[in-house]
């Protein structure tokens, strides 16, 4: 091997670039990419200060907007609802919003910038809107406001991508690239088992290093479906790759040899760009310090059982409690178990609390007395898959 390396002048480089991006991204990660390790989380009751609902949401999904992209549209709707900005009604399986500002005196100043923005597309001139296809543009228009106010004062404060350093690793795998094509003058199929393998690395080690954080707890904002999915198609690409390097082992002569050690070391620097390329980005100082604040009012509006019997000193959560946390509860994926809290506090007390309740935010067919958990699940669903189905058609 140490032969066909030394009398090949470009495998030699694409061998040296291979080593070169492995030990310039490792260094690079262990200088800016490492995380800051996570404080202690405590349990607590209040949002971080200064953070919308669909704000904290987005730190939570560690600002991947792909994730968030409708989980945010009904985060404020649902949040525009518990402040009484809004009723949220259902006519003929379709959401209709209804302005409450003409029943109480308000100031826009007090609202979020994107739950501002929702508002004047929503009611300008208007008091009613539909999340219809009738409305689609404006709909799409005023989920485009609602990320850019979100962009707009949280991007580059609370992550860091480290992108000059991937830059850099990038820029050494396409020099050593182009120096085996200009140097080895390889075949065409050499040529593109070796392009194909690189690209192959580089998904291999993005999915692995995607599928590590989510064993880690430190993906929230990848499903369990693409977790399967990257997990799946991850191991489809390796078992490919495998059998082309034992086809090429079995037939170890000649320019087989080459070009096993030529789509290893590509494979290899693939590799290394993909899984670093993901481990570079990571939460600020200033990130991580919410994101152990956002833990903590997970695990409060998550817990139950035992666990929530641990906490000491929480507030009773009465009505306005419990509506005022909703809308953090959709934005962290727990609003099933914060409404079961709500449920069994009221099935404790003395009086038919939980038969009597309703939603101050919503009238429809969805609620029925004594059934709050479902009636949230199903309004949450309800209005991410409308407004999921109108950013989807053309």
């Amino acid at each position: 091997m140490l032969d066909i390396i030394r009398d090949n002048p470009g495998v030699a480089v694409l061998v040296a670039g291979a080593i070169v991006v492995f030990v310039t991204m490792f260094v690079s990660w262990w200088r800016v990419g490492r995380d800051p390790k996570p404080g202690l989380v405590i349990p607590r009751s209040e949002p971080p200060r200064g953070l919308s609902p669909e704000a904290l949401g987005w730190i939570y999904g560690r600002g991947h907007s792909k994730y968030y992209f409708g989980r945010s549209f009904t985060t404020a709707v649902i949040s525009l609802g518990a402040r009484g900005r809004l009723l949220i009604e259902e006519v003929n399986k379709t959401i209709k919003l209804i302005s409450r500002d003409q029943e109480i005196a308000v100031s826009d100043h007090d609202l979020p910038p994107g739950e501002r923005a929702l508002l004047t597309v929503f009611f300008e001139p208007y008091s009613t809107f539909y999340l219809d296809k009738y409305n689609k543009q404006q709909i799409r228009g005023a989920t485009a406001d609602l990320h850019n106010s979100i962009f707009a004062r949280l991007e580059g404060r609370y992550f860091t991508t480290n992108w000059p350093s991937i830059i850099i690793g990038f820029s050494a795998a396409a020099i050593s690239l182009l120096l085996f094509y200009f140097l080895g003058r390889p075949v065409t199929d050499v040529a593109v088992s070796v392009g194909a393998h690189l690209v192959g690395g580089l998904f291999v080690g993005f999915a692995s290093s995607k599928v590590c954080a989510c064993v880690r707890g430190q993906a929230p904002q990848i499903s369990l479906n693409n977790f399967f999915g990257l997990l799946a198609t991850a191991g489809s690409v390796i078992v490919m790759m495998t059998f082309h390097y034992i086809d090429l082992a079995v037939n170890d002569v000649g320019d087989a040899s080459i070009q096993l050690i030529s789509v290893l070391a590509s494979a290899c620097t693939g590799v290394s760009l993909g899984a670093f390329a993901v481990l570079m980005a990571k939460p600020t100082s200033e990130g991580r310090h919410i994101l152990d604040e956002i833990e903590g009012l997970r695990f409060y509006l998550a817990a139950r059982g035992t666990e929530r019997l641990k906490m000491v000193g929480m507030p009773v959560i009465t009505k306005e409690l419990f509506e005022s946390r909703l809308p953090y509860a959709v934005a962290l994926g727990v609003e099933r178990n914060w409404s079961q809290v709500f449920e069994k506090q009221m099935d404790e007390s003395v009086t038919d609390e939980r038969v009597n309740y309703q939603p101050s935010f919503y009238h429809g067919p969805s609620f029925r007395p004594g059934e709050i958990s479902p009636f949230v699940v199903r309004l949450v669903k309800t209005i991410h898959a409308a407004h999921d189905k109108l950013m989807q058609d053309e």
